[in-house]
């Protein structure tokens, strides 16, 4: 089984880490498992991890010398770094000095950039900078996937090959702008991950909107401001995804101002600029987005984390009652999660979900609603009184058939849907996959 080619493809390797300490030279020794390791690949595309890291932090200054000088072995005089397909570089070490130019590089097997950091933030470099990871976006015909941790590089977007990528996770915040840039310029993109700041546009695009960014189906955005929520929704209104399936929202600042809803016409419906929106993820809004949602007949699934406090507006946005126009009318999933901390349920939270599912799953009347399939709750605090009213509403449902739970633990979803999860762990290749739910 060990003169299997696919089995000597993938390799992980890590410098600066000394377990064995008669190794006098661990620099020297990466060089070696690297060169013997992959040469039984049999000529295979190669997924290759380097992991530049150092044991002791004041250690850094004084291995940042041999570390570079090994990445410049592995880009330049390593005989298969032509074939390697996968790429992902994790690094302690400050990335304007790592990325700093050397001489022209191509990878034309190159498929997938995975740039992060390890544990540390950094600053971004100086836009001046030259760096071989430009040669590698450059002459990389087949590079459709880039991920870059926050402070690889400034302005990154100026240096990738947008029109090729087809997943681009950005960690840098970029501006509502050059947000609405990359989405004309990455005419092939289907996933992506962006921070945005500055959030400033409101008043939708006048005439018709040109359709560029065809391919996109997945897209995760992280408000970096204290904007409110018709704000940061607003940008959605400028461009038309026509193949947008998911989107993930975060908002990472609350918004505690008053500040009342443009009056420009139908201002919070997107159903004309995201025809096929199905799956809504929403992350720590402190202003709800549903309203948004109001004339939408494409969303069929929500996933929400949510304070205690919310729950009971949620649920009275989303019950179903006659003679009402009705949010979210093909809802069939609904997921709600509470954070860690301060999860505490109460009877009249119980209350307004019990009244919310019974008018989406036993629709006692002509609604033109569909029936709720399935309905869970993840929190702390489902114990006791609050515990057995969930149960008598789960209960209650029980004979139609429709999956009801309740689950007792706080736990933090993951933010990032669409990004590798190992970002900033400091962590090895099992960490650095795309996660897949």
């Amino acid at each position: 089984m060990l003169s299997m080619p696919r089995l000597w493809s993938t390799l992980y390797v890590r410098t600066g880490h000394q377990p064995y300490r008669w190794i006098k030279d661990p620099i020297q020794e990466a060089k070696n498992i690297l060169t013997d390791f992959t040469s039984h690949a049999g000529g295979r595309a190669l997924t290759v991890h380097l992991s530049l890291v150092c044991d002791h932090e004041r250690e850094i200054a004084d291995s940042y010398a041999k570390t570079y000088d090994f990445l410049v072995w592995v880009l330049y005089k390593w005989p298969l770094i032509s074939n390697v397909q996968h790429l992902t570089i994790l690094s302690v070490y400050a990335w304007k000095d790592i990325l700093v130019m050397h001489g022209p590089l191509s990878l034309p097997n190159l498929e997938t950039v995975i740039l992060t950091t390890h544990r540390r933030r950094q600053e971004s470099p100086p836009e001046d900078t030259r760096f071989w990871i430009e040669g590698i976006f450059n002459n990389s015909p087949r590079l459709h996937q880039i991920t870059l941790d926050r402070g690889v590089l400034s302005m990154p977007h100026k240096f990738l090959p947008l029109s090729q990528l087809e997943s681009l996770v950005l960690e840098d915040p970029i501006t509502t702008p050059t947000f609405l840039e990359l989405l004309d310029a990455c005419t092939e993109l289907k996933s992506g991950y962006f921070n945005i700041s500055q959030t400033v546009l409101l008043e939708p695009h006048e005439g018709p909107l040109q359709i560029r960014c065809r391919h996109l189906q997945e897209l995760q955005v992280v408000f970096c401001d204290r904007d409110p929520v018709f704000m940061t929704m607003s940008i959605f209104r400028h461009r038309r995804l026509p193949s947008l399936r998911r989107l993930v929202s975060r908002c990472v600042r609350r918004w505690d101002r008053a500040m009342d809803i443009p009056t420009f016409q139908n201002p919070l419906d997107l159903s004309p600029y995201l025809p096929n929106f199905s799956e809504f993820t929403i992350i720590d809004s402190w202003q709800w987005p549903l309203p948004f949602l109001l004339n939408n007949t494409t969303v069929t699934s929500i996933e929400m984390r949510l304070q205690p406090n919310q729950i009971i507006g949620v649920a009275s946005q989303l019950t179903v009652t006659d003679g009402k126009v009705s949010l979210l009318p093909s809802l069939m999933n609904l997921k709600m999660w509470l954070p860690a901390s301060n999860s505490c349920l109460s009877m009249l939270d119980c209350d307004e979900l019990g009244k919310m599912l019974h008018s989406r799953i036993l629709l006692n009347y002509s609604t033109g609603v569909a029936q709720l399939k399935s309905f869970q709750l993840r929190g702390g605090g489902i114990v006791g009184e609050v515990e057995s009213r969930l149960q008598e509403i789960k209960e209650s449902l029980a004979p139609i058939g429709v999956e009801v739970t309740f689950y007792n633990e706080a736990i933090e979803p993951n933010d990032r849907y669409l990004i590798p999860n190992g970002i900033g762990d400091g962590v090895g290749p099992d960490r650095l996959g795309y996660l897949n739910r």
